[in-house]
């Protein structure tokens, strides 16, 4: 007999956060209640981290522009 799950997958753009503000704290807590087998977030930066349970890939950073 064969069970298969269904993944739960959560996606959320943070607009390039500088600080961690009421709306990204917001994001992640919806995010967190989800409880999503995979999370991808776009546009986010250094400042946000989910922890050690969570395997991270980043590309470069953006430079701020002169």
């Amino acid at each position: 007999m064969t069970l298969s799950r269904k993944s739960r997958i959560a996606t959320w753009n943070l607009e390039r956060p500088l600080k961690i503000s009421k709306r990204v704290q917001l994001a992640l807590q919806k995010i967190e209640a989800l409880n999503p087998d995979i999370i991808i977030l776009t546009e986010t930066s250094s400042i946000v981290d989910l922890g050690s349970e969570y395997y991270a890939v980043k590309s470069k950073e953006i430079s701020k522009c002169p």
